[in-house]
């Protein structure tokens, strides 16, 4: 907000009272406190862009790290058959979920993000980039965060697609952040019928 008021070369009142009304004409989306985001014209129906456009400008606003992880992350790597209305964000503190327009920003808590920084990668968009979990953090976290994703049996069905992309030295490289979620990960692949790669890797 303060780049913006800079920018226009206007007061804070002056700005809160156009953003106000921008906000009633469904033309400007604020989703934080401070933080604002156009809605282009083919978007005026959906009362908001999509949530790839502004997640990474809204984390940095926010000032914490963050990646685009479990459904949402597996629907990026081709591994769910239908759309997922909720754009779910892993990141190191417990933040409320955000109602933007027809979409839901949910938030999950990781208080250890280093731990998991190599399964962390930059994608493209279409207003710049934003980070998400690879197909291994995916796959272990849909595991950590069970009860987010439909449950076991929802997380076998999603790893049957995604278990070719998944590398297993890569798998296993992280696994010391997963200890307890990893005990249940050799069952879900053996259910699976696309093991990831180098799955023999994954359970040394």
């Amino acid at each position: 907000m303060t780049k913006a008021i800079t920018a226009l070369g206007i007061t804070e009142a002056a700005f809160s009272q156009a953003a106000a009304r921008l906000q009633k004409q469904k033309k400007l989306l604020n989703p934080r406190q401070g933080f604002y985001v156009v809605v282009p014209p083919q978007y005026m129906s959906w009362e908001a862009p999509p949530p790839n456009w502004y997640v990474d400008a809204l984390m940095r606003h926010e000032g914490r790290p963050y990646y685009v992880g479990l459904l949402k992350a597996a629907e990026l790597h081709g591994a769910t058959h239908h759309a997922v209305m909720e754009f779910q964000i892993i990141t190191d503190r417990q933040l409320p979920k955000i109602r933007a327009g027809r979409s839901w920003l949910t938030f999950y808590f990781r208080k250890d993000m280093a731990a998991v920084r190599d399964g962390i990668a930059e994608r493209k968009t279409d207003t710049g980039s934003m980070k998400v979990s690879s197909p291994e953090l995916t796959a272990l976290d849909l595991l950590r965060y069970a009860h987010a994703v439909g449950g076991l049996d929802a997380i076998a069905t999603i790893l049957k697609d995604l278990g070719e992309s998944i590398d297993g030295s890569k798998l296993a490289a992280l696994r010391a952040a997963f200890r307890a979620s990893l005990r249940t990960a050799p069952w879900l692949f053996a259910r699976s019928p696309r093991p990831c790669r180098s799955h023999a890797d994954a359970e040394r």
